[in-house]
């Protein structure tokens, strides 16, 4: 039973052996902290905005923190960017700045310190988009209860999944396990929202999600269909 699933389609699960440990990736939750200082810049006035994101040590990027905004009043101006603290699982952070919310770009991978910033050069990767395009759709349902699996005990675990970026761009997708009836929402959210490179897949292994008789799996993507899930774990009758 495998469920090879775009964010509109559905399918079952795969028997497998035990997978691999997962490294944690999780989001940033706090903005940076950013110093304005004065000295050589190329900078031009105006609002700069900064992101950052971490990264763990199979280099897997989170979704982005929440924005800090700076403005520059005069060119001789220069920004120092101080590191960020690295949660269980962060290993370093990239830095993406703009100057609107949906400009930003990389500016700086794989940092472990502070950053001084004093020119606006820009990579030509630019961050995820950051507000949800399409609703949670349902990838997956488990089995309905049966007479050996009663009440609150899972039909289903889901033990590994593959996420695989079609797209020329980065992509971030939501999970959410929601119960017989119910709806997605933040007390059902179990992935907050991952980023997976542009051309790229993704791994999160050694899971253990219980599914409980008839729930859901259900996805949701910033962009439609940019990231296809594949699913595997194990059905319980």
């Amino acid at each position: 039973m495998a469920l090879t699933a775009s964010a509109t389609a559905s399918g079952c699960l795969l028997y497998q052996g035990q997978p691999p440990a997962y490294v944690p990736n999780p989001n940033p939750k706090v903005s940076l902290q950013v110093t304005v200082n004065s000295g050589t810049s190329s900078l031009a006035t105006g609002t700069y905005y900064f992101v950052y994101t971490f990264l763990n040590s199979y280099n897997q990027e989170s979704g982005p923190s929440p924005i800090q905004t700076v403005t520059v009043s005069n060119t001789t101006t220069t920004f120092t960017i101080a590191a960020p603290t690295f949660p269980l699982g962060a290993v370093a952070y990239n830095l993406y700045w703009g100057t609107s919310s949906t400009t930003m770009k990389l500016y700086a991978s794989n940092l472990t310190g502070s950053r001084t910033v004093n020119s606006a050069a820009q990579s030509s990767n630019p961050l995820a988009p950051t507000s949800s395009s399409v609703s949670p759709v349902v990838m997956y349902r488990a089995p309905a209860a049966t007479s050996n699996v009663t009440g609150s005990s899972a039909t289903a675990y889901v033990k590994e999944l593959l996420f695989t970026n079609t797209t020329s761009n980065p992509a971030q997708i939501a999970l959410y396990l929601v119960p017989n009836g119910g709806v997605p929402s933040a007390s059902n959210q179990v992935l907050t929202y991952y980023q997976v490179k542009a051309n790229d897949i993704a791994v999160l292994n050694g899971l253990n999600l219980m599914m409980p008789p008839a729930s859901t799996l259900q996805s949701a993507q910033f962009v439609s269909n940019a990231i296809t899930v594949t699913a595997s774990g194990v059905e319980i009758q």
